[in-house]
């Protein structure tokens, strides 16, 4: 189900949940979790939606866990999205280049170019801009 509009702009938003462990192993807190979005999007609150990747490591709280105490773990995490071909960047920059004519584990297919260089090739399928790491300073308020 969605409910996306012809020519609306919409925004990607990424949210992160602590589930717990058994809800989520259960399948219990993806049928709650597509309840509640199907009735945001009957609503027009939410365009569309899908599960995104999981952290694969379990955080354990604390004996007075406090607000935030679990999702701290995320704070180093980054999306990093994937371009299409017709979505080029701008020039002077380094990208991520996806080209799907490497086997898995070549180094070749998941490689840094220059922006320039990635509009010439021709087995590079999508880019994503690489991006700057964390610093103590972005954290420390959060």
């Amino acid at each position: 189900m969605h409910n996306v509009q012809p020519l609306k702009d919409y925004k990607l938003v990424s949210l992160f949940l602590a589930v717990p462990v058994e809800k989520n192993d259960d399948g219990s807190f993806h049928d709650g979790i597509s309840e509640a979005l199907r009735n945001l999007i009957a609503s027009g609150v939410v365009g569309d939606w899908q599960h995104g990747p999981e952290i694969p490591e379990v955080q354990t709280a604390s004996l007075d866990p406090e607000e935030g105490e679990i999702l701290n773990a995320v704070q180093d995490v980054q999306l990093l999205l994937w371009r299409k071909m017709d979505d080029t960047p701008d020039t002077d920059r380094r990208v991520l280049a996806l080209s799907p004519a490497y086997e898995p584990n070549d180094p070749m297919r998941i490689r840094t170019l220059d922006s320039q260089f990635l509009r010439t090739t021709t087995d590079v399928m999508r880019w994503a801009d690489i991006p700057e790491p964390a610093t103590e300073e972005d954290t420390e308020d959060k």
